[in-house]
């Protein structure tokens, strides 16, 4: 009985063992699931845009993610030429971000996406800063005065 007992726990604890080894099983079942897996509990303005880039990316490729390669990936990238630097880096790390996290959660072999090169993008905040002018300009036409208050409360020192 106990000789019984030994060998029914061991072979209890090999196919534990067996199953342990296993490649985890996907997380999502089709494109669209892993879509919405990927998506979940980003803002819904997050949403919008990501779930836009990657519908542009798939009727681009015309094919599932299980066959996306590097070479698709790269036409893509030279097919958004019209758009300007920040949407093309948006629009291609979306793309790179939902690739690994298929890959993460076993809905992919390999992370495809891993060795696209991100175009560079020129962070030019001198660009976005009014003159000392147009601030004074626009806190004069402002006639609210919460809102002037506001705007005067938002402004470097020297100009408020």
């Amino acid at each position: 009985m106990v000789d019984d007992k030994m060998t029914e726990m061991t072979e209890e604890i090999a196919v534990s063992q067996v199953f342990a080894s296993l490649p985890e099983a996907p997380q999502a079942g089709s494109d669209s699931q892993l879509l919405e897996i990927w998506l979940h509990g980003r803002s819904r303005h997050t949403q919008r845009a990501y779930r836009a880039d990657v519908e542009h990316f798939l009727a681009w490729v015309r094919k599932p993610f299980l066959q996306v390669t590097l070479a698709n990936l790269q036409g893509f990238t030279d097919s958004l030429g019209e758009l300007a630097p920040a949407s093309r880096y948006r629009t291609l790390s979306a793309i790179k971000s939902l690739l690994a996290f298929a890959h993460r959660i076993g809905y992919l072999i390999y992370d495809v996406g891993r060795a696209l090169r991100l175009p560079a993008v020129r962070n030019r905040p001198a660009e976005r800063i009014l003159p000392e002018g147009e601030l004074h300009r626009v806190l004069s036409l402002e006639t609210n005065l919460r809102n002037r208050a506001i705007l005067t409360s938002s402004m470097p020192p020297a100009c408020a």
